[in-house]
């Protein structure tokens, strides 16, 4: 295995990759015990946690504090990627705000499009 291959691996291990088959029966658990829990990082997540340290994170799991998180930037923010993801991955679109992440995401958006997936 290459290096670069070896890199890609540990990175899907670390995030979590392949290890969940059908979410949905999970996702309908929390949300029956509530709109948010808190999870802890460096157990589930350890690529996000590079140092060791175990930052707060927390999952939102309606759709109405989903849309709420995504729509107020006042409240909420990507920045705490950069330091965690961002360790790992540099900086990259998911730390990014509002108006700068829709700026880079419109470069790209034509990539991911069902025509072209």
């Amino acid at each position: 295995m290459s290096e670069r291959a070896a890199t890609h691996e540990l990175f899907n291990r670390g995030i979590g990759m392949g290890s969940v088959r059908d979410p949905y029966p999970e996702l309908k658990a929390l949300r029956a015990r509530g709109p948010v829990h808190a999870i802890d990082l460096r157990a589930n997540f350890p690529l996000f946690c590079p140092q060791g340290e175990n930052p707060p994170a927390f999952l939102v799991v309606s759709h109405d504090l989903v849309t709420r998180v995504l729509t107020d930037p006042e409240t909420f923010c990507s920045s705490g990627y950069a330091e965690t993801f961002g360790l790992a991955a540099g900086q990259n679109i998911l730390q990014m705000d509002f108006e700068v992440h829709a700026r880079h995401r419109r470069l790209v958006q034509h990539a991911f499009t069902r025509k072209a997936l």
